[in-house]
C-alpha cells in the first residue's frame, strides 16, 4: 500500500552517450549507465507504526524499521546499450541489452522472495534482437525477439518471457 516517507537522500551518477558510424559506416552505439545510492534517512512515524503492528504471516519482518534502508523500486545499478547496424539505407539491425540490479518493494527492505507477486525485484540482464526494412517511403517491415535468453524477471509481477514479433507498418 502507498506510504509516506519522512526523508530520502539520493546520490548518484549517470553516464549516457551515443555515437554514429563508429569504425564503419552505419554502425551506431547508444548506451547509459546509472548508479544510485538512495536511502531512507528519516521515517520515524511509519517505523513506530510498523513496530506497533508487529510481524505478519506474509512478512515476518514487517515490524523492522525502514530508516537506513534502500528506497524501494530504485536499483543501485541500471544500464542499457544498443548496437545498431545499417548495412544498407533500407535495413537496420540492432542488438540491445538492459541490466538492473535487484530492488526492494518493502520500505524496510524485508522482501523475503523477490520472485513473487507484490514483492521485490530480481536482478536481470535482457537481450533483444530487432531488424527493420524500409520497403517504400510509407511501408516498412520489422521483426525481432525480445528477451532472447528467456530470463525470468520479476518486478512486482513477472515480465514477459521470450517474445517474437513481426510488424508491417504503413505511414501516410
Amino acid at each position: 500500500s502507498p506510504q509516506n516517507v519522512g526523508e530520502i537522500q539520493t546520490y548518484g551518477i549517470e553516464f549516457a552517450g551515443e555515437a554514429s558510424d563508429v569504425g564503419v559506416q552505419g554502425l551506431d552505439l547508444y548506451g547509459s549507465a546509472t548508479w544510485a545510492d538512495s536511502t531512507i534517512t528519516e521515517n520515524g512515524i511509519a517505523d513506530a507504526a510498523a513496530a506497533a503492528a508487529g510481524p505478519t504471516a506474509a512478512n515476518p519482518n514487517a515490524n523492522q524499521p525502514s530508516t537506513g534502508k534502500r528506497q524501494p523500486r530504485v536499483p543501485e545499478w541500471r544500464a542499457s546499450a544498443t548496437i545498431a547496424y545499417r548495412p544498407i539505407d533500407k535495413l537496420t539491425t540492432s542488438v540491445s541489452g538492459r541490466y538492473s540490479s535487484p530492488q526492494f518493494s518493502q520500505l524496510n527492505n524485508s522482501d523475503i522472495n523477490p520472485a513473487t507477486y507484490a514483492s521485490g525485484g530480481t536482478a536481470y540482464f535482457i537481450v533483444d534482437l530487432h531488424a527493420k526494412y524500409q520497403i517504400t517511403k510509407q511501408v516498412s517491415a520489422a521483426a525481432g525477439i525480445d528477451n532472447v535468453t528467456n530470463q525470468q524477471v520479476w518486478l512486482f509481477h513477472p515480465f514477459p518471457s521470450r517474445t517474437y514479433f513481426a510488424e508491417l507498418k504503413y505511414n501516410y
